[in-house]
């Protein structure tokens, strides 16, 4: 009686589980394997961002100026936690940022003016810790060691061309990109079996309790 009085009805009292499985229904954010992005973005929410608690690529299509120039591509997090793909000294650098202990793989020379594709690939392995690697125009530009693939990375959410919050010490937000973003396509991994399933569900259960 005293929910219908103050309009709470109807109430739900299944488990934050239950409730995000029931949201990943075809067509919605969450139940994507595959996240298309066409810049100008200002921002995605964290609740429209891809899980990156397993594998994933990103692959970013740009257009690099003939002046040269630094500033974030992607950028999803924080100095606490967080993955960034930037231009620094006109060479390329992703960073995975466990928990301040920063994964670097940094492009060895530097980006020339016009279009190139940016491929970076994350590996998870069985214990949990991953390998980072990147490719420039199908060029190997390098690998790092992640010690932990983090379940949950921000509730801050993810933005192109810019880093509202900076990812590690290397720049000051909001490092604006100068030059073009065409494309960014975040690839996530089928999963295979229930279990899996079950924990990416519960995953996304509490990253969202977390940001109540």
């Amino acid at each position: 009686m005293e929910a219908e009085r103050h309009g709470v009805l109807p109430l739900d009292d299944r488990g934050a589980a239950v409730l995000f499985r029931a949201s990943r229904q075809p067509g919605t954010p969450t139940a994507r394997r595959r996240h298309v992005y066409l810049p100008p973005i200002s921002h995605i929410v964290s609740d429209a961002c891809p899980s990156m608690a397993r594998s994933f690529t990103i692959t970013a299509t740009i257009g690099h100026p003939v002046s040269g120039g630094n500033g974030a591509i992607l950028a999803r997090g924080t100095i606490n936690s967080g993955v960034v793909l930037y231009v620094q000294d006109g060479r390329l650098v992703f960073v995975y940022n466990c928990f301040r202990e920063h994964s670097r793989v940094e492009m060895a020379t530097t980006l020339g003016p016009g279009a190139h594709e940016i491929v970076v690939h994350v590996e998870r392995s069985a214990d949990q810790s991953a390998i980072a690697s990147m490719s420039v125009d199908g060029v190997d530009a390098g690998s790092a060691h992640v010690p932990l693939l983090l379940r949950i990375i921000s509730s801050t959410g993810m933005d192109f061309g810019r880093s509202n919050a900076p990812v590690t010490d290397d720049y000051q937000a909001p490092f604006v990109y100068p030059g073009t973003i065409s494309r960014v396509v975040i690839q996530l991994p089928e999963i295979a079996n229930a279990r899996d399933r079950k924990a990416d569900v519960e995953v996304e259960a509490r990253a969202a309790m977390t940001r109540q």
